[in-house]
């Protein structure tokens, strides 16, 4: 369960509770509604625009933090409690917040993926469809779209190795540069490609 839908499930089961609550299941309503009221619009702002970096949406989350805090004050103001549970439910915020924000972080990181794969399914979905007009030349050797071929590709490989990838690729047609930090690898991937005649 996520974050937002546990605060979500506490404010339901307060708000059947109504005015039988006592005052701390008051406070402790308050402090879900304050805190469900931020975490709502920073998930708006994940929602906004594509491509919305988990980073930024706790950017987000953290400047609406005081205002959170604040909002929850003001509701400890109206409880009639004793100023000592008013400060142990203000410290109690601040420490939900921070327990929390790892988890929103988390919760965004793989809603954030899940978006990430749908959006590539409707490209490729897109690309099935319109196919004809996706090729695009980006160099004479490179040309990406479902029509292009290996004679189009060219092709970096970082930590090649001994070169079998490498060799493999330049013997379908590709255009093939390797990078290795391991000297006696590269050797040996030059030399494959000798014998292979790439």
């Amino acid at each position: 369960m996520t974050w937002i839908e546990e605060l979500e499930e506490k404010d339901t089961a307060a708000r059947s509770k109504g005015s039988a609550a006592s005052k701390v299941e008051g406070a402790e309503g308050a402090m879900v509604v304050a805190i469900l009221g931020c975490l709502k619009k920073s998930y708006e702002f994940f929602h906004s625009r594509r491509g919305v970096k988990t980073a930024e949406v706790m950017q987000d989350f953290a400047s609406r933090r005081d205002e959170c805090i604040k909002e929850f004050e003001g509701e400890m103001l109206g409880q009639k409690m004793h100023e000592s549970m008013q400060l142990m439910y203000m410290d109690k915020i601040k420490n939900v917040l921070d327990e929390g924000t790892v988890r929103l972080e988390k919760d965004i990181t793989k809603l954030a993926e899940e978006h990430a794969r749908v959006w590539r399914a409707e490209l490729l979905a897109a690309a099935l469809e319109d196919g004809e007009h996706l090729d695009r030349e980006i160099s004479p050797k490179f040309v990406v779209g479902p029509h292009a071929t290996p004679q189009t590709w060219a092709c970096l490989e970082l930590g090649c190795g001994t070169g079998s990838s490498s060799v493999w690729l330049s013997a379908q047609g590709c255009r093939v540069a390797c990078v290795d930090l391991i000297a006696a690898a590269l050797r040996q991937a030059s030399a494959r490609s000798v014998l292979n005649g790439v």
